[in-house]
């Protein structure tokens, strides 16, 4: 398998994960590739001090320098895991034929019964919601046509159209209050997947963030040898 990491400069987090990654399949005899790039990365860039400083304590000190995400890492990845949800929303508006194997970190490894379910009945919602309101703009276009075309013949008039307009808005809000509301919930239950970025900070917040990084790392070496 080729997993490729994904976060903001390509010098923290993502050189963190590819290279300790490596180190563990290494050591549990796991046959895979490993690369890492970043959305807005320079090439070349050397990883930061403490990005260093972490992975020389767990005994790695192979170099890294700095690639931008591009076509060619994409296509060859078989996995594409970013470290936020952010990254994953870049990659999938500028690479949208590789939506099905980009994942954050913590998405992808965390298996969990209850946060499956939740995610899946969030993507339901959202499909039940798009639908609703499709179906109700294909029912009632004429007539909201109708109105918007009044609206701007008779802007003496403007008052009372615009009362009209937001009853239909108001109505496409009721149609889908059930949906909505469920969203809502949903999306305060979904865990946050995101791995801070320690740029900046001291040794102590890159330890944090690698001990982080390491602890899905794990359970993603054990999803790697399942598939």
């Amino acid at each position: 398998m080729r997993i490729l990491f994904v976060c903001t400069g390509n010098t923290c987090r993502s050189p963190m994960a590819e290279k300790l990654l490596r180190k563990m399949a290494m050591e549990q005899g796991v046959d895979i590739e490993v690369k890492s790039a970043g959305v807005f990365a320079s090439p070349g860039s050397i990883a930061s001090v403490n990005a260093r400083g972490v992975l020389e304590g767990r005994g790695i000190t192979e170099e890294h320098r700095s690639q931008p995400v591009s076509s060619t890492l994409m296509d060859w990845a078989d996995l594409i895991i970013t470290m936020t949800e952010a990254h994953k929303q870049s990659l999938f508006q500028e690479y949208p034929d590789c939506a099905e194997k980009v994942y954050t970190l913590k998405e992808y490894t965390d298996t969990s019964e209850g946060t499956t379910k939740r995610l899946e009945e969030l993507d339901e919602l959202y499909d039940r919601l798009e639908e609703k309101q499709e179906a109700f703009m294909r029912e009632n276009r004429e007539e909201i046509h109708q109105l918007e075309e009044r609206y701007q013949e008779l802007y003496s008039q403007l008052e009372l159209v615009r009362e009209q307009l937001d009853d239909w808005r108001e109505r496409i809000m009721q149609a889908t209050v059930v949906e909505r509301n469920q969203i809502s919930i949903l999306e305060q239950q979904t865990p946050d997947y995101d791995i801070s970025d320690p740029f900046g900070g001291t040794l102590e917040t890159y330890e944090s963030c690698a001990a982080e990084i390491e602890s899905s790392l794990a359970r993603l070496l054990e999803l790697v040898k399942k598939s």
